[in-house]
């Protein structure tokens, strides 16, 4: 089984010599890789279980509404009276959505809603037509304004828009 044989002088005794005494050169040692990959799996399954996948955001659909204002490239329609609500801060989560024209202000999107409705029947036909102007106030969360659109759409307006 022994590879290197070595005669000595004076000796009959077949010596063995060690691979390690035969190599000229020290070798390194390798690095354990097994520690990096177990890291590695752990930071992707980390990675795969921690994300969170939504769906994008999508577009609002709302324009401006046409105040008959400019020179556009159709005719214009004028509308005297605008619906207007006015979005304000009230505590520290609480809003109070203000309708142009109505007894008291609603304090949630459903009372906005309600107070559209009823508004819908002041104008008779061709209501849906009426324009909506919301207008936000400062330190009102953006949550509050996308509920008041998301109300108007949902009372079936048509011409929705915000302030500038």
């Amino acid at each position: 089984m022994a590879k290197a044989k070595k005669k000595i002088l004076g000796d009959e005794v077949v010596h063995y010599d060690p691979p390690r005494k035969r190599r000229k050169t020290p070798s390194r040692p390798n690095p354990n890789l097994v520690p990096m990959v177990d890291l590695c799996f752990n930071l992707l399954l980390f990675c795969v279980l921690g994300f969170s996948f939504r769906q994008p955001e999508g577009a609002i659909p709302g324009s401006l509404p046409n105040m008959g204002i400019g020179a556009g490239t159709g005719p214009t329609v004028e509308l005297k009276d605008p619906i207007r609500i006015t979005i304000s801060p009230r505590g520290v989560d609480g809003v109070l959505f203000e309708v142009q024209g109505a007894p008291q202000a609603a304090e949630t999107p459903l009372d906005l809603y309600r107070n559209l409705m009823a508004r819908q029947q002041v104008f008779g036909t061709g209501w849906a037509e009426v324009p909506i102007i919301i207008q936000i106030r400062p330190n009102v969360q953006w949550r509050w304004a996308t509920e008041a659109f998301n109300q108007c759409v949902r009372a079936k307006f048509k011409q929705v828009g915000f302030a500038s």
